[in-house]
């Protein structure tokens, strides 16, 4: 994702340093990552997974849905950053927008009031403007490509939850019952006819 992301994708132009940069921090992370879960690369954890089986269905279904929330750690680190940069860079462009036009939010009357700015102030206000208007659009793809891997991500997981908290075992121990129940009333059929003939 990340090396699709940095080859301008959907034929999207992004802001190459930005992009750079983004796309840097994000594989470190995922270095980390990696060198974090590299217990689940190990045969101890196909074996755990193996011996849940013996639990049944559920046991088997809650500690994959567990250990899916460690793999899948990163996708949501990733949404979490990305959602908060998004964010940021857009209050920053409302502030520097009204900042523009001469507007400053005041606090104490919860309103807005007329600032007057000098012309270097005015300057740095329009260049900032600018560059991160700029920006935006490369650090929203990387909130859209992480919003939808975590919205994936969540379906799984309410799908594997729905599996570890669904009463398979109920339904063995009634087909069990029900078995049995059938197998008696059998049997005592079987006893009443013989009675009768003798």
């Amino acid at each position: 994702t990340i090396t699709w992301l940095r080859s301008n994708p959907a034929g999207l132009k992004l802001n190459t340093p930005v992009n750079e940069t983004l796309a840097w921090f994000f594989t470190y992370h995922i270095y980390l990552w990696t060198t974090f879960i590299g217990f689940l690369r190990s045969d101890t954890f196909f074996r755990l997974i193996t011996f849940s089986l013996f639990g049944g269905f559920s046991t088997f279904f809650a500690v994959v849905y567990d250990f899916s929330q460690i793999f899948f750690l990163h996708f949501n680190c990733f949404d979490a950053y990305a959602t908060k940069l998004c964010n940021l860079c857009y209050y920053t462009l409302t502030v520097l927008w009204s900042l523009v036009r001469g507007k400053k939010w005041n606090p104490l009357r919860e309103r807005k009031d007329t600032v007057i700015l000098d012309t270097r102030q005015q300057f740095l206000a329009t260049s900032l403007f600018v560059i991160l208007l700029f920006i935006l659009p490369t650090i929203f793809v990387y909130f859209v490509v992480f919003r939808c891997l975590r919205l994936a991500v969540s379906s799984l997981q309410t799908v594997l939850y729905f599996f570890a908290t669904w009463p398979f075992q109920w339904f063995a121990v009634e087909k069990y019952f029900r078995e049995r129940g059938s197998v008696s009333a059998t049997n005592d059929g079987k006893e009443e006819i013989s009675n009768e003939a003798s």
